[in-house]
């Protein structure tokens, strides 16, 4: 499987990324991030969020919480008093007629201001260059852009997962 991979990756290898625009023309991004009993897991995400190497004043996070009962709200809220850029919203349930995360996301979406959303969630972490390189795939027209995470290894045979996971997902194109 992974010498189909790889044959398949140099078939179609990724395409160079576009340059950067200056930082003065940075647009301003949203993070929208949805959690549900994730207590163990949301600071891994929230350090990741903070260490982008993206201007912190050129993004914001939203953080809403659908029902936890183990202490993730108690989390958010703190995040949202020792930062700037990152705001615990109360969600309403139900609202919109929508339910869970989907319920979440569209309240942040009505508080997000960025020119752009992009939404991860509680148990990932994402690497410092997240949004840097997202915008660096953008093009004009586009509505949607999608990434992926890669699990963390534990073994050889989860390691082999991942390289297959990770090549296949590489050459996905919509």
């Amino acid at each position: 499987v992974v010498i189909v991979d790889l044959i398949l990756w140099m078939a179609w290898k990724p395409k160079p990324m576009n340059a950067m625009p200056p930082e003065g023309e940075l647009p301003f991004i949203s993070i929208l991030l949805a959690v549900r009993n994730e207590v163990h897991t949301v600071n891994f995400v929230l350090n990741s969020l903070e260490k982008l190497d993206y201007p912190a004043d050129k993004f914001e996070v939203l953080m809403g919480d659908d029902g936890s009962d183990d202490g993730s709200t108690k989390i958010l809220r703190a995040w949202d008093k020792e930062t700037n850029n990152f705001f615990y919203v109360p969600i309403q349930a139900n609202q919109y007629q929508l339910k869970a995360k989907a319920n979440v996301l569209a309240q942040l979406a009505d508080r997000a201001k960025g020119k752009y959303f992009m939404i991860t969630d509680a148990d990932v972490e994402v690497p410092a260059s997240w949004i840097s390189k997202h915008l660096a795939c953008w093009k004009t027209g586009m509505g949607v852009q999608s990434g992926f995470s890669l699990v963390k290894t534990k073994n050889f045979f989860s390691s082999m997962q991942m390289i297959d996971w990770g090549l296949a997902l590489g050459m996905v194109k919509i």
